[in-house]
């Protein structure tokens, strides 16, 4: 497991090298954040996306972010966690929301899952559910997410 969320980390590093180098890049973003919710669950995510140029206008938005994400959540009181790579499209024009579907990975296997979340800056809600239920896995997650986006500047998301 250590060697797939060390796979994630180099692949992001470059992509985010890469695209600042890359000309014709569009714009798009780095995120960090925090979700706290059901059953005492807490986690942490990094999330990528880039924008798609043929939303919006450059530089007013709105924005369509297509993009890949990746965390962990924790439940204390069930006593399980699980890390999970999703990948998602945000809709951004000062409110955000977007939909994602993943794999979690557990020490019991994993599952495909499914979320819908939505916010306005730095603060939002996500509800996520298994697609297939698996033994020893956090059920169903509601809950809130706090977390930063750094703008990655380009010719479609600019200031």
């Amino acid at each position: 497991m250590n060697r797939r969320i060390k796979l994630y980390f180099v692949t992001l590093l470059f992509m985010c090298g890469w695209t600042q180098v890359y000309a014709e890049y569009p714009g798009g973003y780095i995120g960090f954040g925090v979700h706290f919710g059901t059953d005492k669950t807490v986690g942490a995510q990094m999330s990528y996306g880039v924008a798609v140029s043929s939303v919006g206008d450059p530089g007013v938005g709105p924005y369509l972010f297509p993009g890949i994400a990746f965390g962990f959540r924790k439940s204390f009181s069930l006593g399980l966690s699980y890390y999970y790579s999703d990948l998602q499209l945000t809709y951004f024009n000062g409110a955000w929301a977007g939909v994602g579907v993943g794999k979690s990975f557990s020490d019991s296997g994993g599952s495909l899952r499914a979320k819908i979340y939505g916010g306005f800056f730095m603060a939002g809600l996500t509800y996520e559910t298994p697609l297939r239920v698996v033994k020893d896995e956090i059920p169903t997650f509601v809950g809130g997410y706090l977390g930063l986006a750094y703008p990655l500047i380009g010719n479609h998301l600019m200031p």
